[in-house]
């Protein structure tokens, strides 16, 4: 059996190595990530159901709830 050369078993560093990561900060990236995903998600769901129950079809009320833009966000009053 052939010893390996040195120079296949050794690579040198990525420049862009992967750095450990703690699980606190990973949580948090997860939590962040996610809670928007979920929300827009059930803010989409609202917007079928309700227009399934004004009475369209599927497809319609799929095609109207992209279509139908997105409700003011509330901006605080200044004093």
């Amino acid at each position: 059996m052939r010893p390996r050369s040195s120079s296949c078993s050794r690579r040198p560093a990525a420049r862009w190595a992967i750095r450990p990561v703690s699980t606190f900060a990973l949580n948090l990236a997860i939590a962040l990530g996610s809670g928007p995903a979920v929300d827009h998600s059930v803010f989409l769901l609202s917007r079928y159901r309700d227009e399934r129950a004004a009475g369209a079809g599927r497809e319609a009320a799929s095609l109207a709830r992209a279509r139908r833009p997105a409700p003011p966000s509330p901006t605080p009053r200044r004093p």
